[in-house]
């Protein structure tokens, strides 16, 4: 049996529009996985920013920066978060090419900055809190950033679904602060 020289060229476009097929399939996932990524991170940091209200009378008699409460700072971000990623109130978010499962809050962290102290509040996923104290540049952030002034860190995470059905969590984590100048 012969074979002529068309069809060995035929065979290989097929397999090169394959290879091409899969490099766009791919290439256009990880852009949706970026526009995700920019998307997410803007509403953490927008939510991280409305909960950082400054208690002004405490500013006025020791002229330390420090949050109202860490309660109320959770209640805002919480609140802002939803609205920033438009989240129902089971926490899911109704584009699920976006977003494709609950957005789960995995760590809320205030810190209030003194001038020889920092007092951390924690509260963990299902709302609890917990103090700790430390000394201002020798605390960290999840995130490796050192806390020097007041503010708060969030980290989330949810699933995202990719190429072929395939689901994937992604956690995302963001420190605002506040700065004296």
């Amino acid at each position: 049996m012969e074979r002529s020289q068309g069809q060995v060229g035929w065979a290989y476009s097929i397999w090169f529009l394959l290879l091409m097929g899969l490099l766009l399939c791919a290439s256009l996932q990880v852009q949706s996985f970026r526009t995700t990524g920019r998307y997410v991170e803007d509403a953490l940091a927008c939510s991280n920013l409305a909960a950082l209200i400054v208690d002004v009378e405490e500013y006025g008699r020791s002229h330390e920066i420090l949050l109202e409460s860490p309660t109320a700072a959770r209640d805002r971000f919480l609140t802002a978060l939803r609205g920033n990623l438009n989240l129902d109130p089971n926490m899911r978010c109704p584009n699920d090419s976006l977003i494709s499962g609950p957005v789960n809050i995995d760590a809320f962290i205030v810190y209030q900055v003194y001038e020889d102290r920092v007092e951390i509040f924690r509260f963990g996923s299902e709302g609890s809190e917990i103090y700790l104290t430390g000394i201002p540049g020798e605390i960290f952030a999840p995130n490796g950033k050192p806390v020097t002034n007041t503010g708060v860190y969030s980290e989330i995470s949810f699933p995202v679904k990719g190429f072929l059905g395939v689901e994937t969590e992604v956690h995302k984590g963001d420190l605002a602060d506040i700065a004296v100048n």
